[in-house]
């Protein structure tokens, strides 16, 4: 093992186990010997929750048949089906009607948890969180002390049903439904019992909230500096300033570096995602696009689950939680296949990548680490841009052209003592390496898509971070395969604009007919890249 990594490791280990009292790390020693470390996690999350919840069977009330058909749906197909179906019948109810119907159904949800009625393995999470999307839809801020009841207050057993994977999408509907009742998410905060799980989503939603609502950012800001420290103590410290660090980049909010630095000095506090203040500080500063909400509403979501579904052809059935759709623990990952892993001091770039000469502008900025081999980013740049992948690509830097692997054309150049420069046997680091540097990349060499990669910033990869590649913004669609080039694209630009051009209809039969210009789903694309990633 590497022994900065391993000491890095030891001392977040360290940190961690010092969140428990010497009774308790006796008994995780115990239950570490025999393996069952994770039994032991559980009971010791069940010994800190200690709310009393009220009876929820005596609240909850019968529910309609189209509310009835989504609590019992499972399956993605038939929780969006039953999504839509309760979504057009509640636009022809009146809001208090809705606003009642979908309380209902929520606590009908943890009426059926606390009878005992769900096991972890089921597919619990689909449901809960098309109710979610049903309350931003109708913007039922009504049901704010509802929706605390559920995603803050509930035990061990429910977060592994219903919240575990879905943390950050449980802080962004806080953050539209709580908007500005600071004092009720304040009397949370200092109220013991709850999961330590519960505060910094709390905290989080409150940073969101700042990000979005510019007008009262210093007060949402203010209420985040005096509550936590206030309430560090009641937290998993760790993952609270994880969390705080993340959110505040989002929103870039370098009001809060103050409380980091307190939080890092006074409470000795050690994040994993920031070993340092100076790395918190690098982070917030200058990670404002580095979005972990990865969509614009929680029905869209729902829209790129149902797609990607349908793309990949899986059986509903094998679905057991949202984290499984996106993720599959049993996948190897090669990761020799995509990074260059012997390298060393790999960074995270940044890179903007513009389609050249367009007609209008069409842009991705990514995140991806140096090591990464260019027939990988070739790929991503591929789906991130949107093309199918059925052309030939190749880079353009100081002069040389780094070509995709042909290997039967490559034996022949090696007896003729020829060099081909081919992607797989370099990084992206070995063409860019200096801040506003730029390569180009060119696709299909027909119609000849020269793409623009400019490295906007870099920062260092810490030991302990998983190689991952984020899609951190984009603008408008990428042009239909075949179209002829720039030229083509801009005619056939003018001509959809012109339903009395004589060619209006050959060319709107050509196109996809979901074909829009200016659309571009970030969401979607960041699935599909950790597909090529994961899977």
């Amino acid at each position: 093992m590497n022994k900065d990594f391993k000491d890095e490791f030891n001392k977040v280990l360290g940190k961690v186990l010092g969140n428990f009292n010497e009774d308790e790390l006796k008994n995780i020693l115990e239950q570490m010997k025999e393996g069952n470390i994770f039994e032991d996690y559980e009971s010791l999350m069940d010994n800190m929750y200690s709310y009393k919840a009220p009876s929820y069977s005596t609240l909850a009330k019968p529910m309609p048949d189209f509310m009835q058909k989504l609590f019992e749906a499972r399956s993605i197909a038939d929780v969006y089906t039953a999504y839509s179906e309760a979504k057009k019948r509640m636009q022809d109810m009146a809001q208090n009607e809705r606003e009642k119907t979908t309380r209902n159904f929520l606590l009908n949800i943890l009426a059926k948890m606390q009878n005992g009625e769900v096991e972890v393995t089921n597919t619990n999470q689909m449901p809960l969180w098309a109710g979610m999307a049903l309350v931003e839809k109708f913007d039922m801020k009504v049901l704010a002390d509802t929706i605390l009841e559920v995603l803050i207050k509930q035990n061990y057993k429910f977060y592994q049903c219903y919240i575990d994977a879905f943390e950050e999408d449980c802080e962004y509907i806080i953050s539209k439904v709580c908007c500005g009742q600071l004092d009720t998410l304040s009397q949370l905060m200092h109220t013991t019992g709850f999961l330590p799980f519960a505060y910094p989503m709390i905290v989080n939603a409150v940073v969101l909230m700042a990000k979005h609502d510019r007008a009262n950012r210093l007060k949402y800001l203010a209420w985040v500096s005096t509550t936590v420290v206030d309430c560090v103590e009641e937290t998993l410290q760790a993952e609270l300033l994880d969390r705080l660090i993340e959110a505040a980049a989002e929103a870039n909010a370098t009001e809060l570096l103050p409380l980091l630095k307190t939080l890092y000095d006074k409470y000795k506090i050690l994040s994993v995602t920031a070993p340092t203040y100076k790395d918190a500080e690098n982070i917030i500063r200058n990670g404002n696009d580095h979005e972990y909400i990865q969509y614009n509403s929680l029905e869209e979501l729902l829209d790129g689950m149902k797609e990607k579904e349908e793309n990949d052809g899986m059986q509903n059935d094998s679905m057991n939680t949202y984290d499984d759709f996106f993720w599959d623990d049993n996948d190897d990952y090669f990761w020799d296949d995509i990074f260059i892993t012997n390298q060393k001091n790999v960074d995270m770039f940044t890179l903007n990548v513009t389609l050249n000469n367009a007609p209008l502008e069409i842009m991705r900025q990514i995140e991806v680490p140096s090591n990464i081999r260019l027939d990988a980013l070739a790929e991503i740049l591929t789906i991130a841009m949107g093309w199918e992948g059925s052309h030939l690509n190749q880079f353009k830097a100081n002069g040389k052209f780094y070509e995709e692997t042909n290997y039967e054309e490559d034996a022949f150049n090696k007896k003729c003592g020829l060099k081909k420069f081919r992607q797989h046997e370099y990084s992206l680091r070995d063409l860019l390496n200096r801040k506003g540097n730029k390569i180009l990349w060119e696709y299909d060499f027909g119609d000849s898509w020269e793409h623009s990669i400019t490295l906007e910033s870099r920062r260092k990869m810490p030991a302990y971070e998983e190689y991952a590649v984020k899609l951190l913004k984009g603008k408008n669609a990428c042009p239909p395969e075949d179209v002829g080039g720039v030229i083509g694209y801009k005619h056939l630009l003018e001509v959809l604009d012109n339903p009395k051009s004589p060619e209006y209809m050959m060319m709107k039969d050509w196109v996809s007919p979901n074909f829009n210009p200016k659309k571009f789903s970030k969401a979607k694309t960041q699935h599909l890249i950790d597909d090529y990633l994961y899977e």
